[in-house]
């Protein structure tokens, strides 16, 4: 006799309890091995077919939805293992069935077979979003996601059957990939989905899907050579907003998926900011400020999916070693989980910015992009928005190294400030691998830029043999020296450490000299929250921070406390009075609602009336022949 319970068959058999675990290992092998499977035969596929679909452009949005997806692959039986893992099929299926739809996008080159892979792939990552649904904000948060993605296929609708003219269809783009980048005030979704989503799906939501809205922008919404200008400037100043506003809000954020989530909304903001770049050089015949944006355009998406992906699964391995993703309850983690500390702390450095990661390798171009803007400047406007541009990047990325610094501090450095944290343990080595293999991809890339660039790059975005091509690449292969040589002289100086100052031989243990502080404990050290308030404070304008204080009482207090929460911005002050009012007129309406057939059917005939009234009527009636 056998009965379900929770997705897990259970019975008995001589007092014996009965569990799903070959079903679970059966279903972990299977969905493996499709992923595999489907990644090798596309890979085969871009080989032999090579660059020759939807203009070229395609390989830079396949390439990292192949590759999170099967470093996903690897990484999901650990992370499920004690957490869903009875739902390890339901788990697969749509892991599976994602990716499937999201490179049939890539594959659509018109409308409606692009529309159902779209909407396809919203709602098996929904699932994927909701599959800790046993938790009320993970619910809602999927809700939100799934409201998102059926309003950005609403609008894609009307634009591409509704037409117009090529403005109308740009600014509706906008609006239906927008939702989907996660563009200011339509990256709601973003900051909720990816925090409750398991982590493999995270890192394959952020590195791979979300840019897919870019492949939307560029394939049906910026192919009128009339309007370069107006693209160029209206991605300039989107990109610009997302990317400062989302790095801002990263910075006060407490749970560790939480901030890479907006963190990805700032990577968005620097890819937008170097397709405006190039619009904006095709415009203005600028073939150096054209080719350096949408090089670096191209390049961040690449270089995005391998960081942002290493980060989310590091937050996922966070998350089994230490049981909480809350910043302010971790530390000390580097100690416990070396190999994951180590990855994390390359890729974050590589999402700021800083050299000799790859991060800094496209980032640099759209600083050159905005370079020959001021240089070569034949009015005001190009001048003053390429200025604007640099000092803007130049703030985020000042912000992003705080924000990861913050991250990196709290998760892995000092002492632990919780029993879990205390508690924590090195992931799985599979976890290790997908992480690690994912940096090491990005390490690869620094050196392969030139040739993806001169090679991969098509003639519409100024690929081929050019002057300005040449500069790039030059450019492009200087970087790479540089960063190689960097990093050989950095680990030459490591390795002459160990070697000069062996750990663990002729060493001695001693305190020191404290201050009076013989016996430091966790609370003492500074936390996430505290790092980052200096910087949220001089922002407190933008940020609008919700702070709630216990101070200490008396000479000997025994408790005392600060929390600090900064809420989406968008959320509160936009879309929650736009629901409030939307569900106060519902409530009005609702009385139309009353259960009366007669009533309903007496609406029904009114309607018919005053549509045919308007056919009669109307000039478009009379000429149809109604009329007649």
């Amino acid at each position: 006799m056998y009965r379900w319970s929770g997705g897990r068959s259970v019975g008995r058999r001589g007092g014996c309890r009965i569990s799903a675990r070959p079903q679970t290992r059966a279903a972990t092998v299977a969905g493996c091995a499709a992923i595999w499977v489907g990644v090798l035969a596309a890979l085969c596929g871009l080989i032999c077919r090579g660059a020759a679909l939807n203009g070229g452009f395609v390989i830079f949005f396949q390439l990292p939805i192949l590759v999170l997806a099967a470093a996903g692959a690897v990484h999901s039986p650990g992370y499920l293992r004690g957490h869903g893992e009875t739902r390890a099929g339901t788990y697969w299926g749509f892991y599976n069935l994602t990716v499937a739809a999201m490179y049939g996008v890539t594959l659509a080159e018109s409308p409606f077979p692009f529309l159902v892979m779209w909407e396809i792939m919203g709602l098996a990552s929904f699932a994927l979003v909701a599959f800790d649904r046993e938790s009320r904000e993970v619910l809602r948060a999927a809700w939100i996601y799934i409201a998102a993605c059926h309003a950005g296929a609403a609008v894609l609708i009307a634009m591409f059957f509704l037409g117009g003219t090529p403005e109308t269809v740009f600014v509706l783009g906008m609006i239906g990939f927008g939702l989907k980048i996660g563009f200011p005030l339509l990256h709601i979704w973003l900051p909720e989905a990816h925090p409750a989503a398991p982590a493999p799906v995270s890192a394959l939501m952020s590195g791979a899907m979300i840019q897919l809205g870019f492949y939307g922008l560029l394939t049906f919404c910026t192919t009128s050579q009339q309007l370069q200008a107006l693209y160029g400037w209206t991605l300039l100043v989107t990109g610009m907003t997302g990317a400062f506003g989302g790095m801002l809000f990263a910075l006060g954020q407490t749970n560790l998926k939480k901030l890479l989530a907006y963190s990805s909304i700032e990577n968005m903001g620097v890819i937008a900011v170097g397709f405006g770049f190039g619009f904006l050089g095709e415009a203005g015949g600028n073939a150096v400020m054209s080719l350096f944006g949408f090089a670096g355009a191209f390049l961040h998406m690449l270089i995005h999916s391998l960081l942002k992906g290493g980060v989310f699964l590091g937050a996922g391995s966070v998350l089994k070693a230490e049981g909480t993703l809350e910043m302010d309850r971790m530390g000390g983690l580097l100690r416990r989980a070396p190999f994951t500390g180590f990855v994390f702390a390359m890729n974050a450095a590589g999402l700021s910015g800083l050299p000799p990661f790859a991060g800094f390798l496209s980032e640099f171009l759209i600083y050159l992009a905005a370079l020959s803007g001021l240089a070569a400047a034949d009015h005001y406007g190009v001048f003053a928005i390429s200025l604007a541009a640099l000092v803007v990047l130049a703030l985020t990325g000042g912000v992003a190294a705080a924000a990861y610094a913050k991250a990196v501090g709290a998760v892995f450095l000092g002492e632990p400030r919780s029993k879990e944290a205390a508690a924590a343990h090195e992931v799985t080595v599979p976890m290790k691998w997908a992480a690690g293999g994912l940096l090491a991809l990005s390490l690869l890339l620094v050196a392969a830029a030139p040739l993806v660039i001169e090679s991969g790059l098509p003639e519409r975005f100024g690929g081929g043999e050019s002057a300005a091509m040449s500069e790039c690449v030059g450019v492009l292969r200087r970087i790479g020296g540089f960063s190689g040589t960097l990093t050989l002289l950095t680990a030459g100086l490591l390795a002459l450490r160990f070697r000069l100052l062996p750990r663990g031989r002729h060493s001695r243990v001693a305190p020191t000299w404290d201050c009076g502080y013989h016996s430091p404990s966790a609370r003492m050290e500074y936390t996430g929250t505290a790092f980052s308030q200096p910087l949220t404070d001089f922002f407190a304008g933008v940020l609008r921070p919700r702070i709630a204080i216990q101070k200490p009482d008396g000479d000997f207090p025994e408790t005392a406390s600060f929390e600090e929460r900064v809420e989406d911005g968008g959320m509160r002050f936009l879309w929650q009075p736009v629901c409030r009012i939307l569900s106060e007129a519902a409530q009005k309406i609702h009385v139309l609602q009353s259960g009366s057939l007669h009533w309903y059917i007496l609406v029904m005939v009114l309607t018919l009336l005053a549509m045919l009234l308007w056919a009669f009527v109307s000039p478009a009636g009379m000429e149809g022949g109604l009329g007649r």
